[in-house]
């Protein structure tokens, strides 16, 4: 096993821990919607630590990070 990647649902961190115990690989995370697709962001698969984080967009991907109120918020705020 090289890669595991987990979606549908945040990977809890102690779930991560468990993972790489048992296989010796890092889980991955992502984010999409089935509407959209199936990946919009994705960690590096060079990451080698979870991180408990969606990643970067793919390739050719956009993406807004907005706000409760539907408004735009800057790199590293929450939204």
């Amino acid at each position: 096993l090289r890669l595991s990647l987990g979606g549908g649902m945040s990977v809890l961190p102690s779930t991560a821990e468990e993972w790489k115990r048992i296989t010796g690989t890092n889980i991955l995370e992502g984010y999409g919607l089935s509407e959209t697709s199936p990946v919009v962001t994705l960690n590096p698969l060079t990451q080698e630590q979870f991180s408990a984080k969606i990643g970067i967009p793919m390739p050719n991907t956009d993406i807004k990070l907005l706000d409760d109120n539907g408004n735009e918020v800057a790199a590293g705020e929450r939204g």
